[in-house]
């Protein structure tokens, strides 16, 4: 068949189990998760049901995302959806959160592969328009015709440095902080394989990121890898599959990506959707990644307020207290923002208590009319009390004049010219002076002397 180039699939272990050829007779191909609807079916959950195309054109195959919840990465860098991708000749792809491979080969490089071989590219099983031969119904290929040519195998797994597969896999389950370096676990549990190299807790096995990125294929206990890798853009990552200790705030089922210095720069302000219930915590300690109900182990944000009714990117269905924060001032404080599948903007809060604290809110809204329920002089407060000592935040507190005391109606009255001095719990019957019937206060001895006064002023009368 004319032959326009050939996807080779690779499972965990690195073992070939598809070959699938594409046909210059026929324009597309699809990938996803509906065996009856796609050329080459994936099982894993997080590939959609037509997750990708592939099309054939006389200058090369393309590869286009249709619009997949967890979305298509070619050669490190995720695909925009519906925006076509040349596949170049070795290209590795991935679809969604699935852990096979898959490796794009030009025509040339698979008729280079059969002069060497001294066959032809229909020699080959699979070899047919249309849909491959070697691929069944549920796009898995068949174990007698995805026998690869001798350069399409991978190299076979490095060996295996326990120490070091140890002490790697001990930094990504606890995220230990040494003295001299540290390192940063996202809230999906990766960490960038340059800040593990720089970390000297590794610092006595002399490892190499190479060495750090091989542990991915070389450590496998019982069929079960320990690592996954992942690369973003030029950088690459690498986190513990599972075993996380309870203290790590890391979701591994989380699908993140970090934000480009574009998207950071728009980034304004950012609304979080909760519940009256959540209120009273979120008062006292901030909004906290893994406070019920969520346990998602990050605080997930949109980017605008929702119209009435109606749901917005990251947001609750039908919220009642609407929190906007200032995503700049959290980036000043050190605070790291990601995007999850859905395109929402998630936060874990700072590194020591996972909170994001009520000092970078700018408004904190009822949802159902809109009305404060922190007004301005609150959040200033809150900023105030996270300040360090010496900073000062904001407007000055105004000051307090507390208002004049309203006297009884029979109180004594204070002599004209000379205010008489008040004291806390004074009793002019009982601690010395009485007060006559014209306001004025009498020389004596108490309630005894003043009794007197009064026996002998009725005697006289």
């Amino acid at each position: 068949m004319p032959l326009a180039g050939q996807l080779e699939g690779y499972d965990k272990t690195g073992a070939l189990f598809l070959t699938f050829r594409l046909s210059t007779k026929r324009e597309h191909y699809y990938v996803g998760r509906q065996a009856d609807a796609v050329d080459v079916a994936l099982e894993h959950e997080s590939v959609s049901r037509r997750h990708a195309e592939l099309t054939v054109t006389p200058v090369g195959v393309l590869i286009t995302d249709l619009n997949a919840a967890h979305g298509t990465v070619v050669k490190g860098r995720r695909l925009r959806p519906h925006v076509p991708t040349p596949l170049e000749d070795g290209a590795e792809i991935r679809f969604a959160g699935s852990s096979r491979r898959f490796r794009f080969r030009s025509a040339a490089s698979v008729a280079a592969d059969a002069a060497v071989t001294g066959g032809s590219e229909a020699a080959w099983p699979g070899a047919g328009a249309g849909r491959a031969a070697d691929v069944t119904a549920g796009g898995v290929a068949d174990a007698d015709a995805a026998v690869p040519p001798p350069s399409t195998r991978l190299f076979p797994p490095p060996p295996l440095n326990e120490p070091l597969c140890k002490a790697v896999l001990y930094l990504l389950r606890t995220q230990k902080r040494d003295g001299s370096s540290s390192y940063h676990l996202r809230p999906d549990g990766f960490v960038a394989v340059s800040d593990l190299v720089a970390c000297s807790s590794l610092a006595t096995y002399h490892a190499t990121a190479q060495e750090i990125d091989d542990l991915e294929r070389a450590a496998v206990v019982g069929g079960q890898r320990l690592f996954e890798r992942r690369d973003e853009g030029a950088l690459q990552l690498i986190r513990a599959r599972a075993g996380h200790a309870p203290s790590v705030r890391v979701n591994p089922a989380l699908q993140l990506r970090a934000l480009t210095l574009a998207e950071l720069a728009e980034l304004g302000e950012l609304v979080h959707a909760t519940y009256f219930r959540c209120w009273n915590a979120i008062r006292h300690v901030g909004l906290d990644a893994m406070a019920p109900p969520s346990t998602r182990a990050v605080v997930c944000f949109a980017s605008e307020l929702p119209a009435r009714g109606a749901v917005s990117r990251g947001m609750r269905e039908r919220p009642q207290v609407l929190v906007c924060v200032d995503a700049q001032a959290m980036l000043l404080a050190g605070l790291r923002f990601t995007r999850d599948a859905d395109g929402a903007v998630c936060c874990a809060g700072d590194d020591e208590s996972g909170r994001i604290g009520l000092q970078y809110a700018t408004r904190v809204l009822n949802a159902s009319d809109g009305s404060e329920l922190l007004d301005q002089d609150e959040l200033d407060e809150e900023r105030r009390r996270a300040a360090p000592d010496g900073l000062v935040v904001g407007p000055a507190p105004k000051p307090v004049t507390p208002a004049p005391r309203a006297q009884p109606a029979n109180a004594p009255r204070a002599r004209a010219g000379a205010p008489r001095e008040e004291r806390p719990g004074h009793n002019p019957y009982l601690a010395g002076g009485a007060t006559g019937s014209d306001g004025e206060e009498e020389d004596g001895g108490g309630r005894a002397a003043h009794l007197a006064r009064k026996k002998r002023a009725r005697l006289n009368a």
